[in-house]
């Protein structure tokens, strides 16, 4: 081959590589004599991930799957970009789970077509890429929608693959760690949900209110050191005088208190039917008030403790609360007896015990 020749070819093969590029199918139909092949099997096969940058500025993802039981019902978990992080927009509105969207939008990035498993759309159903057994996934850029795919079966070649308006077959891998990771798509609501309350260092705390049925407790620290008042209430439920001079108060019942809050997790989570007997909005009276200054900070994390949780399911354990925190969307958590019980306690919990 002449020089000339060699150099056309290189620009041509490099132009093919930005736009796009052909892979050999390894079945479905042919056409024509030896040699020719269709217009069908050299389209250019689509990019499927998305560039950091289209990753960043991702905005909306909808992922949509079969119900197990009933292929005609689907289930759909839409996460939306807020301006303090993600949300569950659908099927409820909750906070998501801000590592777990960024695992999924970082897989995003690196996936792509390995190999051409058909050249036209007749065996969309034989791998499952529709609606009725593959999943959906659509990733959003505002109004735009940047990717379409349908994700079926998989086999020996990987991960069965359709891209919406593109009537071909593809395999991607679903192995190392450039591969299509599943699991980071198929999510039930829960397990997509923040279950983070709060969290804090506790070194930046400077003051401590427990509030509930059996009076005040505040802790503040001075010089390094937790120093207690505690305010009992009468047989009527007043307040009585502070109590300045505590005498058994145990420095040490601090600390395991910030060692359970400070990075205070939901066991489960209500819903609006739930909150109405809850007994959050009257937290001091069914359980307790906590609330936590932090050094900078204007405004103390809240976390209200109410009555015991009644709802049912695999993650129930006796004696399980309702709760809730500072948060936009009015979250209706369930904390367990470990960790509730702080929100409960009255002042013989934080005292040094007899020898």
């Amino acid at each position: 081959m002449r020089r000339i020749d060699c150099m056309i070819a290189g620009l041509a093969f490099a132009i093919a590589g930005a736009v796009g590029f052909s892979l050999p199918s390894t079945s479905g139909p042919r056409s024509g004599g030896a040699g020719h092949r269709s217009s069908e099997e050299t389209q250019t096969v689509p990019r499927i991930a998305l560039a950091k940058e289209e990753a960043d500025a991702v905005t909306r993802i909808d992922l949509t799957r079969p119900d197990e039981d009933d292929e005609f019902r689907a289930h759909r978990i839409s996460l939306e970009k807020m301006e303090d992080g993600w949300d569950i927009t659908f099927p409820i509105r909750a906070k998501a789970s801000q590592p777990k969207v960024s695992e999924l939008l970082e897989n995003v990035t690196h996936i792509s077509i390995r190999q051409v498993i058909d050249d036209s759309s007749r065996s969309f159903d034989d791998y499952d890429l529709n609606d009725r057994k593959g999943l959906h996934v659509q990733v959003w850029n505002a109004q735009r929608l940047e990717r379409d795919l349908y994700l079926g079966k998989t086999d020996a070649r990987g991960q069965i693959v359709r891209s919406s308006g593109v009537s071909r077959v593809f395999a991607i891998p679903n192995w190392g760690k450039d591969g299509y990771s599943g699991f980071l798509y198929t999510r039930n609501v829960r397990s997509w949900r923040e279950n983070s309350i709060v969290k804090f260092d506790e070194g930046d705390v400077d003051e401590i209110e427990i509030v509930n049925v059996h009076g005040e407790l505040s802790f503040s620290k001075t010089g390094g050191v937790w120093v207690g008042i505690r305010t009992l209430r009468d047989a009527r439920g007043n307040l009585k005088e502070p109590d300045l001079g505590w005498k058994t108060f145990d420095a040490d019942r601090v600390r395991d208190f910030l060692l359970s809050y400070k990075s205070l997790s939901a066991d489960d989570y209500g819903d609006d039917g739930d909150r109405a007997l809850s007994g959050v909005d009257s937290a001091e009276e069914t359980g307790g008030t906590v609330r936590i200054k932090l050094k900078g900070k204007s405004t103390p994390l809240t976390i209200k403790v109410g009555k015991v949780s009644t709802r049912q399911s695999p993650w129930a354990i006796k004696g399980n609360r309702w709760a809730t925190a500072d948060d936009r969307l009015r979250t209706l958590f369930v904390l367990s007896p470990y960790t509730a019980v702080w929100a409960l306690a009255d002042s013989a919990w934080f005292e040094r015990k007899k020898p």
